[in-house]
């Protein structure tokens, strides 16, 4: 049903003065009230009004209305509410705690958790930081009981965009996360003292990054599913083109042999051409049938193909 609701003062601020709007108004059986009304009648300054399901609202009214600072206990789950009230709606400061032993004290709007709050939860991990329509939405910060810690994005109740997370143990990922996995680009740093820069999915590293060992060795390259693909390796001061199956070691060859092998096809392609330039031909029959020469070998320009490094974990 409407009916035209009289709102106190502070509805706008723009006039001290009361007015009145007509709203969509839904009647809540109480079966009794006692405490302060106004000429009407009315439920209006203190007052406690106990519902017929047994829920309790005890604290201020106006003109009929739950407004001010109130507290609302549910009677069939023993949760409770205390804080700001507008217009019979949980609107302001407020603290809500269930049952179970969950609590939240912050922000609220139109009877929803919405703004910068605090959670936390029965087993004792708490969340503080930004909320949107009863969400962890925003940014924030979630301490776990276990000392795990995550501060950064979070996007309808999981963590998504940039963030960086610390183990109990104190390895850390700081980079980007999507529906509570980390996705995307980022660094993750273990105790020991390796490294890991670069793309990551679904938690695992996948696509080009850079591995750095405890003893200073490198892999620059490919990578699947934790395990690397084909790349660059530099051990004790040495490169090596390496490939893998399965993250099995398949073939290493030192990389300076790669480009010196290169180097000599290179040359062999050159002294072809010329020869096919200067003299036509024998020659240039050579030039033509070895189909531009590259044999047996890579080029320099395919070396460690796929390896471009989008620069930034393995968990």
């Amino acid at each position: 049903m409407t009916e035209r609701i009289t709102l106190p003062p502070d509805y706008s601020s723009s006039s001290d003065e009361e007015s009145s709007v007509e709203l969509e108004t839904f009647p809540i059986a109480c079966k009794s009230y006692s405490g302060e009304t106004n000429s009407e009648g009315l439920p209006h300054g203190k007052g406690r009004k106990l519902y017929y399901s047994g829920d309790i609202y005890d604290g201020d009214f106006y003109n009929g209305l739950q407004h001010g600072f109130g507290t609302f206990t549910w009677s069939s789950s023993g949760d409770a509410y205390v804080g700001d009230w507008y217009l019979n709606q949980i609107h302001g400061k407020g603290i809500k705690n269930w049952k179970s032993g969950a609590k939240y004290e912050g922000d609220f709007i139109d009877g929803c958790m919405e703004g910068y709050g605090k959670y936390t939860w029965p087993q004792g991990s708490v969340y503080e930081g930004e909320w949107k329509r009863d969400k962890i939405h925003g940014k924030g910060q979630k301490v776990w009981v276990s000392g795990a810690k995550y501060v950064g994005e979070y996007k309808d109740g999981l963590m998504s965009g940039r963030g960086r997370y610390t183990w109990p143990h104190g390895s850390t990922y700081d980079g980007e996360w999507k529906k509570d996995k980390i996705n995307g680009f980022g660094v993750k740093t273990w105790t020991s003292g390796a490294t890991y820069v670069g793309s990551f999915k679904d938690g695992v590293m996948s696509g080009s990054g850079r591995y750095t060992w405890p003893n200073g060795d490198t892999f620059v390259g490919r990578w699947k599913k934790d395990k690397r693909s084909r790349g660059v390796s530099v051990r004790s001061g040495v490169k090596y083109q390496e490939w893998f199956v399965d993250g099995a070691p398949k073939e290493s060859v030192r990389y300076e042999q790669v480009v010196e092998e290169d180097k000599k096809i290179s040359k062999g392609i050159e002294e072809r051409r010329r020869r096919g330039e200067g003299g036509g031909g024998e020659g240039a029959g050579e030039g033509k049938g070895d189909g531009g020469g590259v044999v047996g070998g890579e080029t320099e320009s395919n070396i460690g193909e796929g390896m471009r490094l989008d620069e930034t974990m393995m968990v």
